[in-house]
């Protein structure tokens, strides 16, 4: 099958759409289809890729030009320039949607477009959660993928300890309502040995918040490690018993999550909307913004048995086999076929 991937962001720039329009377009291509993936994203330098990328100067052009070649066209992300060409399209076009719209003008004209019934286009969100807040009347959802050949147990990893987070510090991902929970918890629990908390990332409040635990706990054990990527994030996983997704933002769905259980982590989790279709039953949800709720399932966590904790753990280690990329694009390929 012939398909065409286009995105607005690629490589060399440095994200998540970025990540995953590689790993999409890239397995695809392994999977013996001819990919041709089209971006606005300039690089001055030639990089080398399983698959054909098109870094265009002129999208709309380029777009014509591909669109009616393909036999199937993913776009990532809804634009409205991108919408008259898929007139051109011999079959199915899918336009792929990883969060809500905003409340500008432009926002409110791509909820109306993406509402119509356009010739082959099939609205496909990254959880059921995005599909039914951007009021779409039909849409299939398909899961986003982790890195499986990434995360992962590591053999010997049994000897475990502690709660981990790993994200942006900021507000959003609810790491102040982390820390006030876990305070509450240590208090009550001084001399469990798993009352240790390492907060893994950056962002605009960890500043204030490192300076605010210096200053009044400073035998909390909780320790901020700063940004940690690849490899030596999953040795970090793998050194912890829990791991903690604390939002109080409306999450699209919640691939750290996946991430954490690949690695053995039990997910303890807000019911932040796309993060409850993350976990599915394989961990704990919490209110969103609750403190009290938040304490209630550590402390739950920390009771749990070594038999107990094991079954979670694989029960958890099973579930995210569902999300390898190449079964994420064998569902694009029901959809396109």
């Amino acid at each position: 099958m012939n398909i065409l991937f286009v995105t607005k962001v690629f490589y060399p720039r440095l994200g998540g759409m970025e990540k995953y329009a590689y790993m999409m377009a890239n397995t695809f291509q392994d999977m013996g289809h001819n990919v041709v993936l089209l971006t606005e994203e300039n690089s001055a330098t030639n990089d080398v890729f399983s698959f054909k990328v098109v870094r265009s100067n002129n999208i709309l052009r380029d777009l014509f030009y591909h669109i009616k070649r393909a036999d199937a066209c993913i776009i990532s992300g809804f634009s409205l320039k991108y919408i008259p060409f898929t007139l051109f399209c011999k079959n199915n076009i899918l336009v792929y949607h990883n969060s809500s719209f905003g409340t500008n003008l432009q926002s409110y004209m791509k909820r109306f477009i993406a509402k119509l019934p356009l010739p082959n286009v099939v609205n496909v969100t990254v959880s059921n959660f995005v599909g039914k807040s951007l009021k779409l009347k039909r849409f299939k959802t398909v899961y986003n993928p982790y890195e499986n050949d990434l995360f992962r147990m590591i053999e010997n990893s049994c000897d475990r300890s502690g709660f981990v987070f790993v994200g942006r510090i900021c507000e959003d991902k609810g790491v102040e309502l982390l820390i006030k929970a876990y305070l509450e918890v240590q208090k009550r629990n001084t001399y469990n040995k798993d009352i240790k908390l390492d907060i893994i990332g950056d962002g605009s409040q960890r500043t204030e918040l490192q300076s605010f635990i210096d200053r009044g706990y400073p035998n909390s054990n909780i320790t901020f490690k700063g940004t940690i990527v690849g490899e030596p994030l999953v040795r970090e996983l793998n050194n912890h018993k829990f791991q903690i997704v604390p939002s109080v933002c409306g999450e699209a769905f919640g691939i750290v999550a996946l991430e954490g259980m690949a690695a053995g982590c039990i997910e303890i989790c807000s019911d932040s909307d796309g993060l409850q279709e993350a976990i599915g039953d394989n961990g704990f949800l919490f209110k969103k913004n609750s403190v009290d709720d938040l304490v209630a399932c550590m402390e739950n966590a920390l009771s749990l048995s070594e038999g107990e904790l094991m079954r979670l753990q694989s029960k958890g280690l099973e579930w995210v086999k569902s999300f390898t990329m190449e079964n994420v694009c064998k569902n694009y390929l029901k959809i396109m076929q």
